[in-house]
């Protein structure tokens, strides 16, 4: 009887010191991360841009969120036009007054809903970001022949003076920033996080959602149409980045 005692014993004892070996990984894994810091490429329905996030835990599984998002924004009417006296021109768009970019900054929340039990899993969080919005619009110039047609030179598009007959094609890029015009708003981000590193201190993640951009003004992007005051876009969000103690 006493010997085998002393065998569910040392069984028991065994089992114990066995288990926490058997815990989830991520339980190993977590090693105390309160902060991070990631960013990535953007593609939405209007443009392309770039953003950058940091967050920090308030909960086990709840998040405070500070965003930083810079993207173009086309107009639905925008339609890329070639000179008719060179093709090997730049392309332009016909009727565009000024390039619109955004730039954002918010703070929201972040809450896990599926948390990443193992090194090659897959954690899931649902999040929302609510903050200002600024749309910078930035003149149109464009290379085009002078009265003589003989000489080209860059001008501000002026729908009033320029046409397919005297258009080139399109004029430096960085012509017009110190006339950008600034346009206060306020924007509403909701998104979906898949985070998929196999790192435990590494971030690689796809984040998919919508964002909603309102402006007290029309911006006025193309002439001789209906330009918006609201910018309703979907997104796919390409996201790397690191945790942080």
């Amino acid at each position: 009887m006493r010997k085998l005692r002393y065998t569910y014993c040392m069984l028991l004892l065994g089992l114990v010191m066995k288990f926490p070996a058997q815990l989830p990984a991520e339980q190993n894994n977590k090693a105390g991360f309160r902060k991070s810091a990631y960013g990535g490429f953007i593609m939405h329905t209007q443009g392309l841009g770039l953003n950058l996030y940091f967050s920090k835990f308030k909960t086990a599984d709840t998040k405070k969120l500070f965003a930083f998002d810079i993207v173009s924004m086309k107009h639905p009417k925008e339609v890329k036009s070639f000179g008719v006296i060179d093709e090997n021109a730049k392309g332009f768009v016909y009727g565009k007054l000024n390039s619109l970019y955004v730039l954002r900054l918010g703070l929201g929340r972040k809450r896990i809903l599926y948390e990443k039990l193992r090194e090659q899993a897959v954690e899931i969080s649902y999040f929302w970001i609510a903050g200002a919005s600024i749309g910078m619009a930035k003149p149109v110039y464009l290379e085009v022949f002078n009265i003589v047609g003989e000489l080209i030179q860059v001008e501000r598009y002026d729908p009033e003076k320029h046409n397919l007959t005297n258009i080139f094609g399109r004029g430096p890029a960085a012509r017009g920033i110190s006339e950008i015009k600034f346009y206060p708003g306020v924007c509403l981000k909701l998104g979906v996080t898949f985070e998929y590193s196999g790192y435990r201190s590494g971030i690689k993640a796809i984040e998919v959602g919508g964002v909603f951009d309102a402006y007290p003004q029309r911006i006025p992007i193309m002439t001789n149409t209906k330009n918006n005051f609201l910018y309703p876009s979907l997104y796919i969000n390409l996201l790397f980045g690191k945790k942080y103690f």
